[in-house]
């Protein structure tokens, strides 16, 4: 009996300590700056639109080593806005969509009624193209899908920092307020306006800064 109860006694600490002290669940509109530098086809500068608005889901868990000092992980999906570029001479119209999942190591202190949280880790960040033209010239379209080149479908995983804060208007209840970075390139195509030019870096998706405000909501275990 007494070998079993001390079983189970040492089965119930490594549960305790595995259990993490706080769950919590978060939505989060977002207003996103997509790095993206001019873009140039038929010696034309192509003017250049931003859809900015977007938002984020995620949830993750902490655990707390001290009574202000947390560490935890967070997940999450967002859709991060729109880039497009067309052109009226040529008949043509072309956009990406960005949207990503990450995966965040969470780092909190609290002050009160307000969490500081520090997050690091990394954006599985994919790019949808879309591309609508009214010219079925041959070469019109090689020209045109060389510039387009960092428009294309893609999928980088990417590092990626957030910063910022959580005020708590119940215990279970707050408003978050965050900046997070995704560290991608900055495209650019040809600034001389050659056709066949797309010499941005064109190994990852862009660079992402993104605003966010949101409700967290947490409990316990």
């Amino acid at each position: 009996m007494i070998s079993v109860s001390y079983a189970q006694s040492e089965f119930d600490a490594l549960f305790d300590s595995l259990t993490p002290d706080i769950v919590f669940a978060g939505g989060e509109g977002a207003y996103n700056w997509i790095q993206t530098d001019s873009f140039f086809f038929n010696d034309q500068r192509i003017k250049q639109a931003e859809q900015n608005w977007g938002g984020r889901a995620s949830a993750g868990l902490l655990y707390f080593p001290t009574d202000k000092f947390g560490i935890g992980l967070e997940m999450g999906w967002g859709y991060y806005g729109r880039v497009s570029v067309s052109s009226n001479i040529d008949r043509w119209s072309a956009s990406k969509h960005i949207q990503g999942y990450d995966v965040l190591f969470d780092m909190q202190y609290t002050i009160n009624k307000i969490d500081l949280l520090g997050n690091v880790g990394f954006m599985i960040q994919k790019q949808n193209f879309n591309l609508n033209t009214y010219n079925n010239d041959s070469n019109f379209r090689t020209n045109l899908d060389a510039a387009l080149v960092n428009f294309y479908d893609k999928t980088e995983i990417l590092p990626e920092v957030k910063l910022g804060g959580v005020y708590h208007l119940t215990n279970n209840i707050g408003i978050s307020l965050a900046y997070m970075y995704v560290f991608g390139s900055e495209y650019q195509n040809s600034d001389s306006g050659d056709d066949d030019s797309g010499d941005g870096d064109g190994s990852k998706n862009p660079s992402l800064g993104t605003l966010m405000l949101g409700v967290r909501y947490s409990f316990e275990p």
